[in-house]
């Protein structure tokens, strides 16, 4: 079994990742029963993609110019 030895001053960040996970699965549930929401799938995809398309375009200026 692997184990992963966090630096102190990187514990308390790991937490608070998971915590902000779980708060936003949370708050993603809730307002899909309330009706707010019909399809995380959607949601995800509209935020997902430009932010993907975004680091590839300056990672490829970087790496592969023109």
């Amino acid at each position: 079994m692997l184990f992963l030895i966090a630096e102190p001053q990187y514990v308390s960040c790991v937490r608070l990742a998971h915590i902000l996970e779980i708060s936003a699965f949370v708050k993603l549930q809730t307002m899909k029963i309330e009706g707010l929401i019909e399809n995380l799938y959607q949601i995800s995809r509209e935020l997902f993609v430009p932010i993907v398309r975004q680091f590839i375009l300056d990672n490829a200026q970087k790496d592969c110019p023109a």
